[in-house]
Order: C-alpha cells, then structure tokens, then sequence
C-alpha cells in the first residue's frame, strides 16, 4: 500500500507572494506526490496494492494567509 500524505502548511500571502516561494507548496503538496505515485506504480501493479491519497482538510477553512496551502 502507498498513501501519500504529502502536506505541509506554508502561511505566505498571495499578493506580493514572490513566485519561487509560491512554488514550494506546489512541490511539496503536489508534485512530490505524483513523482512518488510514478515511482512506485509498477511496485503496485506487481503485487496488486493499494494507491490511496490523504489530503488536508485546511482548503475548508478560513486560516489567514492560507492562500498557497488551499491552492496547493
């Protein structure tokens, strides 16, 4: 089984967000987990497991500066 967790918060405003440091939730939060997902996929269609991916519930709620964490 492979369950992605891969979260972490970033508390950066949007406006005036430099974009370097507005990529780093989106490499974290996203890319991070289709770079394992790839890497692990022939594993798993070998032995028949279990792809699952857990999220944040953060894009629910209303956290200041929370821009980059729901987007990503």
């Amino acid at each position: 089984m492979l369950l992605n967790n891969a979260q972490r918060n970033f508390l950066i405003p949007l406006v005036g967000a430099e974009i370097e440091e507005a990529k780093e939730p989106f490499d974290v939060n996203f890319w991070n987990v289709v770079a394992v997902t790839n890497a692990f996929t022939p594993m798993l269609i070998d032995t028949n497991g279990i792809l699952a991916n857990h999220s944040s519930i953060v894009w629910n709620l209303l956290i200041p500066w929370g821009d980059m964490w729901d987007s990503a």
